[in-house]
């Protein structure tokens, strides 16, 4: 299995609120994965970021976008719509 070593989780902490957060960046340094929920203790936003990491590998994508049709998507389709510039932080 390839690695790609330039691809790398950040764990941030919130100037506004103190939680901790996760972001997966891209070689370009463009977001394409976050938390989207904000941890009060670093351990468990490790904790989270780690199950990602161990599950989120080969888990089918579904397109919820359409009312009603639902259907198994590409990944690759999302690569697009999910690099983009990283979310502030709350």
């Amino acid at each position: 299995m390839a690695k790609h070593p330039k691809y790398q989780f950040e764990v941030l902490r919130s100037k506004k609120n103190g939680k901790f957060y996760w972001h997966l960046k891209a070689p370009n340094n463009r977001l394409i994965a976050w938390s989207g929920q904000g941890y009060v203790e670093k351990e468990s936003c490790e904790e989270g970021l780690e199950l990602v990491k161990k599950y989120a590998r080969g888990a089918p994508a579904y397109d919820w976008s359409k009312e009603g049709i639902f259907r198994l998507i590409d990944p690759g389709e999302f690569e697009e719509s999910f690099a983009k510039e990283a979310p502030e932080l709350p």
